[in-house]
Formats: structure tokens, C-alpha cells, sequence
């Protein structure tokens, strides 16, 4: 019994990486719009005007649909104008990361960012986070988008930015409790790693029994 349950306890630690704790946090830089994170759109008030500055990320890559907006002036008076969306896939790595956008103050400035996606990603000590970026081809006016849709039109072609789709991870449906024998333990932990395992690993793991 004591072998099963310091076995039951190194699972549950080993476990932890895959269950998605890491603390990885996205903060929006002034003027940022936040719409969609790895292919799930946000609840609506999230993205344009949105006053929530601070939004949770998954441990490795991630995909965020962003836009900026910014204060054009236009004579004696100042207006807003939004950017293209960008589709902007990077590592995140147990650490906040801050985006912001450079300084734009004029249309010729917004249609150049457009063109560049210039976006900045940093950690809290300014260090440099690798991206890539491409703009979300969508046409017409944005209300009523289906943003998961379009991304996942998105993900099925070659651009930098997009991931290719991937199964779920799905998490065991049994938990391990003390009262369970050290095989079954055994069983469920297979069980697990089995369904996080790519097919090709699935197949090299057949194939070695």
C-alpha cells in the first residue's frame, strides 16, 4: 500500500506540466485588442475597447488574433482607427509577456504597420519574444465574425502564423485514488501518456511491445 500511494503522489506531480498549470500571462499594452487565443474566441467586450488587460496562456506555443488602435489626428480633431487583425503565433514560457504596438499617429503610419505587423513581445525584462505574424484575411466589416471559423480557415493554410490543427489532449476520466492497486495505477499513467503521444509515437510505442 505504501508503494502504491508514493507512486500515486510521483504521478500526480509528473502530471502537473500536462494539466496546464504554468503561470502564463498576456498583457495588453495600450491601444491592443485581444480577440481570440489558440483558436477560441474571447467573450464579446474583450477585444475592441476592451478593459481587461490581463489574460491567461497555455505552456509552449500559442496563437492570439490581435488588432491596434490607434488615435489619428484629422485637422483640430483626433479619431480612432483600427489595424488589420494580425494572427500572431509565439512560445510562451512560464512568464508574462507584454504586446504592444510602436507609436502611430497618422493613416499612412497604421497602413505601414499594417504591411509590417511590427508588433512588440516582451517579458518583464524587455527581452525580445519570437513571433511570427500575418494578417487575417477578412473582407467587409467585422460585426458579427465568426472568429473561430476564420481562424480555423486560417490554420489550414501554409502562412508563418498558423498552426496546423491538432487532436484535443484529453485527460484521464478515471483519477487515482489510495484505493487503487499499484497496476492500476500503472494502467491509468499508460493510459494518459498514451493519449498525449502523437500518432507516430503511438505507433513507435505498438510497435516496441
Amino acid at each position: 500500500m505504501k508503494s502504491t500511494h508514493t507512486l500515486a503522489v510521483f504521478l500526480s506531480i509528473a502530471l502537473l506540466p500536462s494539466l496546464g498549470f504554468a503561470e502564463n500571462i498576456l498583457k495588453l499594452d495600450e491601444g491592443v485588442n485581444l480577440f481570440a487565443i489558440n483558436g477560441r474566441e474571447l467573450p464579446k467586450g474583450s477585444g475592441f475597447f476592451s478593459t481587461k488587460g490581463e489574460f491567461s496562456l497555455s505552456e509552449g506555443t500559442n496563437q492570439i488574433l490581435v488588432s491596434y488602435t490607434a488615435e489619428i489626428k484629422n485637422g483640430n480633431s483626433d479619431e480612432l482607427e483600427e489595424s488589420e487583425l494580425s494572427v500572431i503565433t509565439f512560445t510562451a514560457s512560464d512568464q508574462p509577456i507584454t504586446i504592444s504596438a510602436p507609436g502611430i499617429s497618422s493613416s499612412r503610419q497604421i497602413e505601414a504597420f499594417n504591411n509590417q505587423r511590427n508588433w512588440s513581445l516582451t517579458t518583464p525584462d524587455n527581452a525580445p519574444i519570437r513571433y511570427t505574424a500575418n494578417l487575417l484575411p477578412l473582407q467587409g466589416f467585422r460585426l458579427g465574425v465568426d472568429y473561430e471559423k476564420e481562424l480555423s480557415e486560417f490554420n489550414q493554410t501554409p502562412a508563418a502564423a498558423a498552426i496546423p490543427p491538432t487532436e484535443t489532449t484529453a485527460l484521464p476520466t478515471e483519477t487515482i485514488n489510495a484505493h487503487d492497486t499499484e497496476q492500476t495505477v500503472i494502467l491509468k499513467m499508460l493510459q494518459h501518456w498514451y493519449k498525449l503521444a502523437s500518432p507516430a509515437t503511438q505507433e513507435t510505442f505498438k510497435a516496441s511491445l
